[in-house]
């Protein structure tokens, strides 16, 4: 079980941008086929799958079916080719972050989560356990920290974003370190093996050799 969708590392990280434009083609009564300007299209619906639902495209101001759609190119089908110039307009998700990077930084961030506190519970957490949502905002923490803090396509690091990226990690650290502390503090120590992880403040450039790879230091140096 994941704790994120891509779109919830999207928007953590102000990656998803919601679009509402006149979509590129020709209305002449048979086309069916029309362009959004900006690609990838992504999901909008939060389930991870992109598909007809995700986009909303209205003719003449009233809503119509879409029969497919390439969220790589940005073609959008319709199943009913509009009327002779009639006003095609398209409401949709587009982002920089392609699915791929941000599936990385999905597994890094729940990896970090799941890896300090698999010794108070089994991992990953069900959606049943009280702590479940703490994990999962100490997880998009992370995933969303770990994109703004990198280059990506147009939107390039900057003083800011890198700032803020940092800010969400320094956050997720925190919260990790509390959730770890109260799940110690409510398990029975002669079933848990002992203490609880520290994370170690270090120097998040230097790579030691034995670190454990689920540290809060590992993961900084790694995006770094």
């Amino acid at each position: 079980m994941s704790y994120l969708t891509r779109q919830s590392v999207r928007e953590e990280a102000g990656f998803q941008e919601v679009e509402t434009e006149a979509l590129a083609g020709v209305a002449d009564g048979t086309n069916q086929n029309f362009a959004a300007s900006r690609t990838p299209i992504v999901d909008n619906t939060d389930d991870d799958v992109l598909g007809v639902a995700d986009v909303l495209v209205r003719v003449n101001g009233v809503p119509v079916d879409v029969s497919e759609i390439n969220g790589t190119t940005g073609l959008i089908t319709l199943a009913v080719a509009p009327p002779e110039d009639a006003e095609i307009t398209c409401q949709y998700a587009s982002s920089a972050l392609p699915d791929s990077y941000i599936t990385k930084l999905i597994t890094e961030a729940e990896s970090m989560v799941n890896g300090s506190i698999r010794k108070y519970a089994i991992t990953p957490l069900s959606e049943e356990n009280p702590n479940y949502p703490r994990a999962r905002r100490i997880a998009v923490l992370y995933a969303g920290g770990f994109a703004l803090i990198r280059d990506y396509g147009k939107n390039t690091d900057t003083e800011e974003t890198s700032k803020d990226g940092y800010e969400k990690l320094k956050t997720a650290k925190k919260l990790l370190e509390e959730l770890m502390t109260d799940m110690k503090d409510n398990s029975d120590s002669s079933s848990t093996g002992g203490e609880a992880k520290t994370v170690s403040e270090g120097h998040i450039f230097n790579h030691h050799n034995g670190e454990d790879r689920t540290s809060h230091n590992y993961f900084m140096r790694k995006r770094c």
